[in-house]
């Protein structure tokens, strides 16, 4: 590659894809060029490029991935982007003309990576908009775990502004409920729902709010506060099995850590908080293993839900507290105490390397999100 492009001429575009669908063209020198400089270009395309005070408090939360399926591979700053083993593939010729010396393009993802306890907390309205761009993903990919009542409610919102975006409608909104996908067949299996059941109940609720005129940056807020309150909100998942073999999701953010089955996410097999693990890390270079403290308790659902003591906002309808974890509870109250040694294997080191980072990132978010609350109570 260094053959082909003379010193100062870009021979790498990554294309950053956003959770709303658009996708960042950012050029790059090469491969060899450290992840910092990518992820500042990213930023300064955003309007964000100021490293310093709130701004740069909220930044922080976002990263680099490189997503492959349901499996996230993070992008750790003060690494060159070549010693990620990300493809890359030939740019087309209608994006960099020319015959011989076409430049490499790599496919990267700008994800939120750390949650604040609030994100009524965000500073920035750019980083709001894509914490919203990202719930919205998770919804509708099936990994925000709420009850029925407050799903309904979310797909209300998402429908009010959805119809905010098209021209006038009249009376006859009978087929108002196709503007937006259908629900993941897991959760209708999980409810016991068929799909009319559910498209009714959101009719009939979106009939009823859509009669109060509600303001659509108010549904936009309170559509991110009821995601953002489910305990998966913001995860990253990472495809494992265990050792006889069986398939599993490890889902990871600074609140929790939860072990899935990738065929029925709805029904967690084990749930921890971060107080219960003892210590977790890496057996050779596939092995992901996690030592629990001997008073090991499956995550409990107020400090799974509401991290650092948080209760739902007062502005939200009544209906919307307690979110969806009275399943979760149930689910993992029934379980058996929890092994005091856990053992994952992932497909190949990366993966595994990725995983041990990721938790250690999330571990130390934890802590400092802590430390921040005990300071402000004091």
């Amino acid at each position: 590659m260094a053959k082909c492009f003379p010193p100062g001429v870009p021979s790498l575009l990554c294309r950053v894809h956003l959770a709303n669908g658009e996708v960042l063209p950012v050029w790059m020198a090469s491969v060899q060029q450290f992840v910092d400089e990518l992820e500042q270009k990213v930023l300064e395309l955003l309007g964000l490029g100021d490293d310093t005070g709130e701004e740069a408090e909220t930044t922080a939360l976002l990263g680099l991935a490189h997503v492959k399926g349901k499996d996230v591979q993070w992008l750790k700053r003060g690494v060159r982007m070549q010693d990620f083993g990300i493809p890359l593939t030939k740019c087309h010729k209608n994006v960099a003309p020319g015959d011989d010396a076409l430049p490499l393009q790599m496919d990267l993802h700008l994800l939120i990576k750390f949650v604040p306890p609030s994100v009524c907390s965000l500073a920035e309205p750019v980083v709001a908009l894509l914490f919203f761009h990202h719930a919205r993903m998770q919804f509708f990919k099936g990994q925000i775990h709420l009850a029925i009542e407050q799903y309904i409610r979310c797909w209300v919102c998402l429908l009010l502004l959805s119809e905010t975006n098209m021209a006038p409608m009249d009376n006859n909104d009978s087929n108002i409920v196709e503007l937006l996908p259908p629900p993941p067949v897991p959760l209708l299996r999980h409810f016991q729902l068929g799909l009319d059941d559910v498209q009714q109940m959101v009719h009939d609720q979106f009939r009823t709010v859509r009669a109060q005129q509600s303001d659509p940056m108010e549904m936009l807020v309170e559509f991110l506060q009821l995601c953002a309150s489910a305990p998966l909100f913001g995860c990253s998942f990472f495809s494992v099995r265990d050792k006889s073999g069986n398939d599993w999701s490890l889902a990871l953010n600074g609140r929790a850590m939860a072990q899935l089955d990738p065929l029925d996410p709805y029904r967690p097999k084990r749930v921890w908080d971060w107080n219960s693990v003892g210590n977790f890390h890496r057996n050779g270079e596939t092995e992901f293993v996690l030592e629990m403290l001997s008073t090991n308790k499956v995550a409990r659902h107020a400090s799974l839900v509401y991290p650092l003591g948080k209760q739902p906002s007062p502005s939200l309808p009544s209906c919307h507290s307690p979110p969806a974890l009275s399943q979760w509870t149930a689910a993992s109250t029934s379980l058996p105490r929890a092994p005091h040694r856990l053992c994952f294997r992932c497909e190949h080191p990366r993966q595994c390397q990725s995983l041990w980072e990721f938790a250690v990132a999330q571990h130390r978010w934890h802590l400092h999100s802590n430390c921040r609350e005990m300071g402000t109570k004091m």
